[in-house]
Parts: C-alpha cells; structure tokens; sequence
C-alpha cells in the first residue's frame, strides 16, 4: 500500500502500523512488543502532527504511548 506520503509501509490486517519514536525507554519496549509479535512498524522520526494526519485521513488510528501499543496488541493477538 502506498502512504499519503509516498513511501510502501507495511501493513497489519490491511492497515499500517505506525509508530513514533525517541531515545525513551518506552519507545524501545514499544519496538521490541512489536518485533515479538511479528509487526514491522512504520518508524517515523519526523514531525509526528504531519506524519498523524495523513494516517488519520485514512481513518486509522495512531498509538503514541507504550500502554496503548499494549492495550492493542492484547486485543489483536491473544495469547
């Protein structure tokens, strides 16, 4: 699929999974939760408003915090 911004992202059950990351230790444990259940985010270091609004353009929600990521991934993927 191609993003508003021209880049092919992957994707999870038909949408993308973007993530927004710093040097925090929540965004390290937010990629290794991701990578553990096989889900290769989109990682965007840029502006994170101009990156959101395409995304949410398309309707699809963005997760920004660990406990979101979390609270998705246990709703997705059972264990």
């Amino acid at each position: 699929m191609q993003s508003p911004w021209g880049k092919d992202i992957p994707l999870y059950k038909d949408y993308p999974v973007a993530l927004y990351l710093d040097e925090s230790e929540e965004s390290k444990e937010a990629v290794r939760l991701l990578e553990e259940a096989k889900i290769v985010p989109v990682i965007c270091d840029g502006d994170t408003e101009l990156l959101r609004r395409p995304l949410l353009e398309w309707g699809i929600g963005v997760h920004q915090r660990l406990e979101s990521i979390k609270n998705w991934l246990n709703s997705e993927i059972p264990d």
